[in-house]
């Protein structure tokens, strides 16, 4: 016993290492630390798991037999305690460049999505495109157009997710759709409900509304024909002659669309079917649905201009696209309600500039957003950001084209007469400026400004904040291919005094007697300028193009004078009845006295409070009553804006009447 705990009985004595088991304790040891995976145990067990059987390092390690195969497969493949080195990851599209191109095109035509200019799709960050019609019918006028393209299940892969979205309502995206054609609809169907009483022809006047609705929302555009350079020509039926409805026809038609003509024919039987004797209502309905049919064939037209006049580009020729982003307002990370109320934002105006690449037929895009606390939406605004584009470009083009929504800071008169000054400022000449519908004005401007606002939200949701100019730099300097800079319109011009006006004048040669007033002079000078403009103003380009033959079944031969009311030019802006601002019938002063007087009554009595119906009905009962006419009767919209600005006119005086009475 004495000898065994001394040692001297072991076989192998305790001074002396067994290095055996110093192995084994310390590869176990290293296995136990490290994480399990190929970059781990399987790692370090690959050192040895080639060296020894299954049954040795299992009893030693403790490990699985799937443990050691995997350790030996590692040991295989990269080595024994080799690193694994990630693969290059290689993506193959299946697709060729070109029919990726033709989708591409397909799913960009206007004619057939219509772009959101602020929601993004999650996914792929990019804006969401509302399709005009369903996407099986996408795919046959896809098929017909590009017979050789992708096939089916291809095209319906690449319209899933939340980027492509069939919406039957699009009316919002719109404010002449919405006005003038989504909420005609409803008012139309209520009238049916109220004056026809028989239930049979009261239902088929309902399906015959739906119908008309949906053809004219999805269908009515398909029937127009507008070639690939931009150009229309004359049609045989007269429901489909651009040309007629332009004003610039000179052939005669001898065809009627019967889909087209059921616009005619259901007010027509509405009419017959009525037991209303005044259809002063129905035809203010007609009217507006009239107008919303010539923005749709105005919209036709030009949405077709922007990719024939990108075709039309050469190498000395540039196209500016120009529009104004929706305000940007201070945002914060942890925003409460009293700091959101009261804001003041800043204008962000953006310019996309294409030009031609040498040699190649691609087209090369730049984006220059200007942003300003300056919130004035004017021509002088629009004319200092075209000026510091043109300062900014590294090669000037010898011309331009300018495209634009029809708002009132780019179609004007200022800023036309500022263009007219090109040549000789900036030796560039103005080639055109198409003005794309009011409302419909979707194009590749909108997906960089709903790239913009999805870049701010994220630049927001990381913590930082949108309090200043400079923050919006930050926020949007990442996005390719776009500068950013803030703009300050120099508004300190020159004062028209009368000795600027006086040398204005003589500059050019108007002989004056000095006995002229400030305001005679202000008309001399305006008359010149306005001869100025006309010398330089552009010839307007005339809609003509090749004939594209069309064979349509449901078309009739008759003569269309009897079946077509409207007039040749029925859908230029000036023929229309509606849309114009202060073309509308002003209210008379003893309309408004009255309606004063009934605002009045329930300010001393809130019991006596008038809504906007109420004062409808009290002045429909001095129309029967003979006191005022039935015509200057307002409608219930009219009188809703005439007691919101009464409103704020009271409050600003009572307000007024308070400061002035602790001033005393």
């Amino acid at each position: 016993m004495i000898l065994y705990k001394q040692g001297f009985i072991n076989p192998i004595p305790v001074h002396f290492q067994n290095k055996t088991e110093i192995f084994w304790d310390s590869f176990r040891e290293a296995v136990n630390i490290n994480k399990n995976g190929y970059d781990g145990k399987t790692r370090i067990l690959s050192i040895i798991a080639k060296k020894f059987p299954y049954e040795e390092i299992k009893s030693n390690l403790n490990v699985s037999n799937d443990a050691i195969r995997y350790a030996r497969n590692h040991a295989l493949i990269h080595g024994a305690g080799g690193q694994v080195w990630n693969k290059p990851v290689i993506t193959r599209e299946k697709l060729s460049t070109e029919m990726q191109e033709q989708l591409q095109a397909f799913l960009m035509d206007k004619a057939h999505v219509v772009m959101s200019s602020y929601k993004t799709d999650a996914a792929t960050n990019e804006p969401v495109h509302y399709l005009k019609q369903t996407k099986t019918a996408l795919w046959k006028k896809y098929h017909e157009q590009y017979p050789d393209g992708i096939q089916r299940t291809t095209f319906f892969t690449k319209l899933e997710g939340n980027k492509y979205i069939y919406r039957e309502n699009l009316g919002g995206l719109c404010l002449t759709c919405q006005k003038y054609g989504y909420e005609i609809f409803s008012d139309l169907i209520e009238y049916i409900n109220k004056y026809i009483t028989q239930s049979y022809i009261q239902k088929q006047l309902i399906v015959r509304c739906e119908n008309l609705k949906r053809f004219l929302k999805r269908d009515y555009e398909q029937h127009f024909h507008v070639t690939s350079n931009g150009k229309t020509s004359h049609d045989p039926c007269i429901n489909h002659c651009l040309l007629y409805a332009f004003n610039q026809c000179t052939e005669s038609h001898t065809l009627t669309c019967n889909k087209c003509q059921e616009f005619f024919n259901f007010f027509a039987d509405i009419k017959t079917h009525s037991n209303e004797t005044n259809y002063n209502d129905l035809l203010d309905m007609k009217e507006h649905l009239l107008y919303y049919l010539a923005h749709q064939t105005r919209k036709v037209y030009l949405n077709a201009q922007f990719n024939a006049n990108l075709l039309a580009l050469d190498e000395k020729t540039a196209l500016f696209l120009v529009d104004y982003k929706m305000k940007i307002l201070p945002k914060t990370a942890r925003e409460t309600k009293s700091d959101w109320f009261g804001k003041k934002g800043w204008s962000l105006h953006s310019i996309l500039v294409y030009t031609t690449i040498p040699t190649s037929t691609k087209l090369q895009v730049q984006a220059f957003d200007h942003w300003s606390p300056d919130t004035r939406q004017d021509s002088w605004f629009m004319a200092t950001s075209l000026h510091a584009v043109l300062e900014t470009l590294d090669s000037r083009p010898e011309s331009v084209i300018i495209m634009s929504d029809n708002g009132c800071h780019y179609h004007n008169v200022d800023l036309m007469m500022i263009m007219a000054f090109w040549p000789k400022w900036y030796n560039v000449k103005v080639k055109k400026w198409v003005f794309l519908e009011a409302g419909e004005a979707k194009t590749a401007i909108d997906s960089h400004h709903a790239q913009i606002s999805h870049t701010i939200n994220r630049y927001v949701r990381l913590g930082f904040d949108i309090q200043t100019g400079k923050d919006i730099e930050n926020a949007i300097q990442d996005i390719w291919g776009t500068s950013v800079a803030q703009l300050v319109p120099n508004r300190d011009r020159e004062r028209l005094t009368k000795q600027v006006l006086v040398k204005k004048l003589q500059s050019r040669g108007i002989e004056l007697n000095g006995k002229e007033n400030k305001g005679e002079l202000v008309i001399n000078l305006e008359k010149e300028l306005n001869k100025e403009v006309e010398r330089k103003k552009l010839e307007p380009e005339r809609i003509v193009g090749v004939l594209v033959d069309v064979t349509n079944s449901q078309t009739i031969r008759c003569d269309v004078k009897e079946v077509y009311p409207l007039q040749i030019g029925w859908a230029l802006k000036e023929n229309q009845k509606f849309g114009k601002k202060g073309a509308g019938k002003r209210m008379t002063n003893q309309v408004r006295a009255l309606l004063e007087g009934y605002f009045m009554a329930g300010n001393a009595d809130k019991s006596n409070r008038y809504t906007a119906q109420d004062m409808q009905r009290e002045l429909e009962k001095c129309a029967q009553e003979g006191e005022i006419d039935k015509d200057d009767v307002p409608k219930v919209t009219t009188i809703q804006n005439w007691i919101s600005k009464t409103t704020r006119e009271h409050r600003e005086e009572a307000a007024t009447r308070v400061l002035n009475y602790n001033n005393l």
